[in-house]
């Protein structure tokens, strides 16, 4: 579905083109026409796959037949349908705001640079994953990649959770020999780690930090996961951070087919030898090209206002990319999640439209929109479902609720305001939650630590 399109053949009409094809661009340029934009949308990727669902890739997608591709997040037909023209395997290096063209370059063609002009822009660029600074550890994933057996990964897109599938379902090695080291505890790491436990393999995770989730849950989800992943088996070291990896000798599988292996080293002096690297330690937002159209750059995401507009009035950033005002969690909110991609989009999708019905003197119905959604995320691990809505950073007082052995929530207070809960096995704890947040409902929190009151009687709105 590759198409370069050249400067002249999109100079005479509203174009918007739209960097990054992953859901909050997908959604986006499906939300424009939704909304009624009738110019022309590119959507411009690097990947080479159909766009996709990643949420899966650490979860049930390890269970699936090889060979299986991850579900897509539209079909080609659909694209088609709606006249968005998608160009996968190309690379945007560039934007001229003054000339208003975004210059970009096919994987299959390195050399050839094209341009493509824009009335509006949309950055939807996402993040790279983060390979720590460890003595030989770029070495391997760079080799690993170079490789028809690719054994480092990141796990966070298709390529690498199909190598992993490939790996786990190797007939020539059986999945109780086959032994994966898990770098970071977050919750992409655990996620994983949980799928190649259930699949059968041996699984270490090794995070610098005291806790798992250090940087993202509380200290009771730490501790419930980390009690759930060592009695699933999951060798959990905390406090430990790994400092080499290297090759090790190759070993023969029973069938005389040779695998490659690491030693992976640790500060406390532990060895660990494994067949496979999942490395989760972290992202780095991917702002080089906003940095090229000047735009202002802030807590290293790209600046965008209630509208995703950035310093550019003709240039909009969604997703993982940006740092935004948020009416509950203040002016440098930063979000990494799917929920929060798709609200961005459909905010964009509506301002972009207004812009360009504005632009070309078509009367429009639509109002300018500032995003205001309450956020949430989830992670299934185990046969545990965790569910979070809000953001606790800004809370000082936290409630433990405990339903059952396997069921409990925690409840974040600002003051007398709820502003987030995290609940493990509780959807209603998750559903009463999200509602009062948004409703800035007051709850009484010593009435939540009662397990034999009901949730639902805790606020009559």
């Amino acid at each position: 579905m590759t198409f370069l399109a050249t400067a002249e053949e999109t100079s005479n009409q509203q174009t918007c083109v739209i960097i990054g094809a992953s859901h909050a661009g997908v959604t986006c340029a499906f939300e424009l026409r939704k909304q009624g934009f009738a110019g022309r949308i590119l959507l411009v990727d690097g990947g080479k796959h159909l766009p996709y669902h990643r949420p899966p890739l650490s979860k049930a997608y390890l269970s699936v037949p090889v060979g299986e591709p991850p579900p897509k997040l539209k079909s080609e037909a659909a694209y088609t349908k709606a006249n968005i023209e998608l160009l996968l395997g190309v690379n945007a290096t560039y934007i001229s705001t003054d000339k208003k063209m975004v210059y970009v370059k096919s994987i299959s063609e390195p050399f050839e640079q094209r341009k493509l002009v824009f009335t509006h822009l949309i950055l939807a660029t996402g993040a790279t994953p983060i390979i720590p600074p460890v003595d030989g550890l770029n070495g391997c994933f760079e080799k690993a990649r170079e490789n028809t057996q690719n054994n480092v990964l990141v796990m966070r897109n298709a390529d690498d959770a199909m190598a992993l599938k490939a790996l786990v379902n190797n007939p020539n090695k059986p999945i109780a020999d086959f032994h994966a080291v898990v770098i970071g505890a977050g919750y992409i790491g655990l996620e994983a780690a949980s799928s190649l436990r259930k699949a059968g393999a041996q699984v270490t995770v090794i995070e610098r930090e005291s806790r798992p989730l250090a940087r993202v849950a509380s200290e009771e989800v730490s501790q419930f996961v980390e009690t759930l992943h060592r009695h699933q088996g999951v060798n959990v070291m905390c406090n430990e951070a790994v400092v080499s990896v290297a090759p090790s000798a190759s070993q023969v599988t029973p069938k005389k087919e040779v695998t490659a292996q690491y030693d992976v080293v640790c500060n406390s002096g532990k060895r660990l030898l494994v067949d496979c690297i999942l490395i989760g330690a972290g992202v780095c937002i991917n702002t080089e090209l906003a940095a090229s159209a000047n735009l202002q750059i802030e807590k290293r995401a790209i600046r965008v206002d209630g509208r995703m507009q950035t310093s550019n009035d003709i240039i909009w950033a969604i997703g993982d990319c940006t740092v935004f005002p948020h009416p509950e969690y203040g002016n440098d909110t930063h979000i990494e999640s799917v929920q929060n991609a798709l609200e961005q989009a459909k905010i964009a999708a509506k301002n972009v439209t207004l812009s360009a019905n504005q632009d070309t003197k078509c009367r429009t119905e639509i109002t300018p929109s500032a995003y205001c959604a309450i956020p949430w995320f989830w992670s299934d691990q185990f046969d545990i479902k965790l569910q979070i809505a809000g953001l606790m950073q800004s809370a000082d007082t936290r409630i433990l609720r405990i339903d059952s052995e396997h069921a409990r929530s925690i409840w974040h207070f600002k003051g007398d305001t709820l502003c987030c809960v995290e609940a493990i096995n509780s959807p209603k704890a998750y559903v009463l939650g999200s509602k009062w947040i948004a409703a800035h409902a007051v709850i009484d929190p010593q009435k939540l630590i009662d397990p034999s009151i009901d949730l639902t009687t805790l606020n009559s709105d």
